[in-house]
């Protein structure tokens, strides 16, 4: 199943509010309290913004619990990063939240509407899970034969070609039914290096496939610098 690394930590660096807010927003999760930890980690990645630990915090419990975008937090804790692991962390965080908004679009898109019409198919979770499929490619370079990334990178490969998919009445009854039989990521004692690698390399290739569709897109700024 997809999910998000939680570890999040109680970090002592010295700083004016900081280290506070974020151990105040910690104790509060820990209570169950999320509208309370998301104050208070608010404030910690806003006291000190170079600092990738309170924004990677904020980012991770935003995802977690779906109140808000993590985007920004994540982004920015990504900007911040000091290293591969740290980056590879924020990126896998990052693209399974957005592919877990692809999907609820994405499925929201394919329920008839009243009247029988379908739904909004204009905003199918496509932007979502490009990006989902740039995040969890970018976590897997800089670790390779991380069986979660790249079974949630299987899984936003597959949805993706399912808002590929022409949108007509037919290809609605379709996309529903793929809908009800999504494949759930079975557990994995071990994956090998080549295994990601051919996740890598199936993710390209569908890239570059797309590319030659569509006009060039623009990065977007809170997809960070390449590593």
């Amino acid at each position: 199943m997809t999910g998000f690394v939680l570890t999040l930590a109680l970090w002592s660096a010295l700083g004016a509010n900081a280290p506070r807010e974020n151990r105040r927003g910690l104790d509060a999760l820990a209570k169950g309290d999320t509208a309370k930890a998301l104050k208070h980690l608010e404030k910690a990645a806003k006291a000190d913004t170079a600092d990738a630990r309170y924004a990677y915090n904020l980012g991770t419990v935003q995802a977690r619990t779906r109140k808000a975008s993590p985007d920004a937090a994540l982004g920015q804790a990504l900007s911040h990063a000091k290293s591969p692991q740290e980056r590879a962390r924020i990126l896998y965080n990052r693209g399974t939240s957005r592919y877990e908004t692809a999907k609820a679009k994405h499925q929201a898109s394919t329920v008839p509407a009243p009247g029988g019409a379908a739904g909004n198919q204009d905003d199918n979770g496509k932007n979502e899970v490009d990006g989902a499929i740039s995040d969890l490619r970018q976590a897997l370079k800089l670790r390779p034969g991380w069986n979660e990334a790249a079974r949630n990178l299987d899984l936003a490969l597959r949805l993706r070609s399912q808002c590929n998919k022409p949108k007509n009445d037919d290809k609605n009854k379709d996309d529903k039914q793929d809908r009800k039989q999504d494949p759930q990521p079975q557990p994995q004692n071990q994956m090998q290096q080549q295994d990601a690698q051919r996740l890598l390399e199936a993710a390209q290739a569908q890239e570059n496939n797309q590319a030659k569709k569509a006009p060039q897109r623009k990065k977007d700024d809170d997809d960070g610098p390449d590593w």
